[in-house]
C-alpha cells in the first residue's frame, strides 16, 4: 500500500468512524422507531471501519503512554544533574570563602570579578529545641477549607438536594 493509499484509506475510516459518531449521537436522542431502524443500520455498515479507527487511536495514546516513561526517566536524571552542579557551585563558593577568611581577604578585584566577604544580618540557630522557653514558642494553626464530596454524594443518594451540586455518573475508557 503506498503513502497516499494508506492516507485516502485512514481519512475514509476517519470519515467513518465520525459518521458512526454522528449516529449514535442522534440514535441517542430519537425515539422514531423508523429513525432508530435506520442509524443501527448506518452505523453496522460502517462499525468495521469504526473499529479500526478506534483500535488506531488507542495504539497511538498506548506510543504515547509509553514515551511518558522515559520522559519521567529523562526529568529524574536532569534534576540529579541540576542538584549535582548546585552542590559543586556551591562547594566552590565555599572554597573562595573559606581560603578569603583563612588569608584575612576582605575583597578580591580580577579582570572578571570582584570578590568582597560580607558579614550577614545576625540569624538565630537553634541548638536544642527542648530548651526554648515557652514564651518563644508559636503554635500556627493552618485552616483550609474543604468540600466534602462523600458527604454530598450520599446525601444526594438519599434524596436530599444540595445547592450547587448535582450527581453525574461518567463513562471510563477500559482497555484490556
Amino acid at each position: 500500500m503506498t503513502y497516499l493509499e494508506y492516507q485516502f484509506d485512514a481519512a475514509d475510516r476517519t470519515v467513518a468512524a465520525y459518521r458512526i459518531m454522528v449516529l449514535a449521537d442522534k440514535l441517542m436522542t430519537t425515539d422514531d422507531p423508523e429513525e432508530i431502524v435506520e442509524f443501527e443500520e448506518a452505523i453496522a455498515e460502517n462499525y468495521d471501519k469504526f473499529e479500526e479507527f478506534c483500535e488506531g487511536l488507542l495504539k497511538r495514546a498506548n506510543e504515547l503512554e509509553s514515551t511518558v516513561v522515559s520522559i519521567d526517566v529523562e526529568i529524574d536524571r536532569l534534576q540529579a544533574l541540576k542538584a549535582q552542579r548546585n552542590a559543586r557551585a556551591q562547594r566552590f563558593r565555599d572554597t573562595v570563602t573559606r581560603y578569603m577568611s583563612t588569608v584575612g581577604a576582605s575583597e578580591i578585584v580580577t579582570d572578571l570579578f570582584t570578590i568582597r566577604l560580607r558579614k550577614n544580618p545576625p540569624a538565630v540557630e537553634v541548638e536544642h529545641e527542648a530548651l526554648v522557653p515557652a514564651e518563644y514558642r508559636v503554635i500556627k494553626v493552618v485552616e483550609k477549607e474543604t468540600i466534602d464530596k462523600k458527604a454530598i454524594a450520599d446525601a444526594l443518594k438519599n434524596g436530599i438536594p444540595v445547592d450547587g451540586c448535582k450527581l453525574i455518573i461518567r463513562n471510563r475508557l477500559e482497555v484490556k
